[in-house]
């Protein structure tokens, strides 16, 4: 199943560095945050950092607790992971504001983990039960623990409480601002993802639906219950598509009240892929489509209502949308590209062929993709009997648009003329360059 989320996946570690930052313009104190973030040299990170921290101990604890995860990256980098949990350690102890030790206990919670120890799991442990007791209001630090234990070898040790991640990404949830809501949704819907597997190995299947009935009966937001039917969906589908298909049904009665649209491009698309209910899958994609924030964000879910539409046979539709989401890209798609491929097979299923060959035409003239080529060639046969015009096709696409330069005779460093046109029909490297 795809997670829509690409920005998303971009956040990870280097999020944590980053605040809701407001603009640094007439702000001293948050462009000399700023900029030490930029110093790529681990060591001059480090001392810069220190620095600041001796110097504004009473500055704004979100831009004290960037410079401090910063520099806790850096000591990481430069001297390895127990520097720079010794680094966290000795931050902690001497009594930061609540804000700023959130953030140094969140990146001391995932090296302690990462370290795979026993007794520094165990560390990991406290440290995210205390803060969740103490309800610090941190934008980050709870979504990153999280994420944290999810990836760790002790999230997935089933010694481990289950929950205590879920906790971790609810009051991550809750806490997360504008810039932030995104990734902390999606920390979120792994978190109940990993909490069902462990449900269905230590207890079966069967328990699954009684946990997320619980869970559905304390969560008020659409957004909320919606994680739940998609981890309960991604149980269900293998095993029962029958039952996942009334569970995204569920989601699509209450998607008018949702304020993310991640959760109904995934089932949307995995719906449309196994070619189940492709009408509930058309109705999921184009909600989703509507919540969509961005460029990147809208490709893909084009990309889902497209292929939905398709499945459920409104191939005109379908062409159309994949169209827009190609138009949003870029430069040209690539051969494998699913919204082209998606597109080609959209063009079969009306034998357009016209359509198909103009597709391949603009992604081979560049490319020269094998496969591509091939496929166009087959197309133009189909179409007009041979592929006798292939290459001019290629050809006439490849430099559409290109203008001749204009030509010259100049001496070369061996001081023999050399003329433009002389280089026709071979690949030459100009290089102009002097003294001046």
């Amino acid at each position: 199943m795809r997670r829509l989320s690409i920005l998303m996946l971009v956040l990870a570690l280097s999020a944590l560095a980053l605040t809701a930052c407001s603009r640094t313009e007439g702000n001293p104190i948050r462009a000399g945050a700023e900029a030490i973030s930029e110093i790529a040299d681990p060591g001059e990170l480090i001392a810069a950092a220190r620095t600041f921290l001796k110097e504004n101990p009473t500055a704004d604890p979100e831009i004290l607790g960037q410079v401090a995860t910063d520099l806790l990256y850096a000591v990481g980098e430069n001297r390895g992971r127990e520097a720079a949990i010794a680094a966290a350690d000795s931050m902690v102890v001497e009594g930061l504001p609540d804000y700023v030790r959130a953030a140094v206990e969140g990146f001391l919670t995932g090296d302690l983990l990462r370290t795979e120890a026993p007794e520094n799991i165990a560390r990991a442990e406290e440290i995210s039960r205390r803060l969740i007791r103490e309800d610090i209001d941190h934008q980050f630090a709870y979504t990153y623990m999280a994420s944290a234990w999810l990836r760790s070898s002790g999230g997935e040790d089933h010694d481990v409480d289950p929950w205590l991640p879920l906790d971790l990404a609810l009051k991550g949830s809750e806490k997360a601002e504008e810039g932030w809501t995104e990734y902390a949704d999606m920390i979120l819907g792994r978190a109940y993802g990993t909490l069902f597997a462990v449900v269905e190995e230590r207890r079966g299947a069967q328990a699954i639906p009684a946990i997320a009935d619980s869970l559905l009966a304390v969560t008020e937001s659409a957004d909320g219950a919606a994680h739940i039917r998609i981890a309960l969906y991604d149980a269900t589908i293998e095993d029962d598509p029958e039952a996942a298909v009334a569970i995204a049904e569920a989601v699509e009665a209450n998607m008018n009240e949702m304020t993310g649209g991640d959760v109904l491009n995934s089932i949307a698309y995995d719906l449309a892929e196994r070619d189940l209910a492709p009408g509930l899958a058309v109705s999921l994609a184009e909600r989703a489509l509507e919540l969509t924030k961005g460029r990147w964000d809208s490709i893909y879910v084009l990309d889902t209502v497209g292929w939905a539409q398709h499945k459920a046979g409104n191939h005109e539709r379908a062409a159309s949308r994949l169209n827009q989401a190609l138009g949003l890209m870029d430069g040209d798609p690539t051969y494998d590209d699913d919204t082209l491929q998606h597109l080609l097979t959209v063009y079969d299923a009306v034998n357009d062929l016209d359509g198909s060959i103009d597709l391949l035409v603009r992604v081979a003239a560049r490319s020269l993709d094998p496969g591509a080529v091939e496929q166009l060639g087959t197309k133009l046969t189909a179409r007009d009997g041979n592929a006798d015009g292939l290459d001019r096709l290629l050809t006439e696409s490849r430099y559409a648009g290109v203008e001749l330069a204009p030509t010259f005779t100049l001496p070369d460093r061996s001081g023999d003329m050399v003329t433009l046109a002389d280089l026709g029909g071979r690949v030459s490297l100009l290089c102009f360059w002097s003294y001046g």
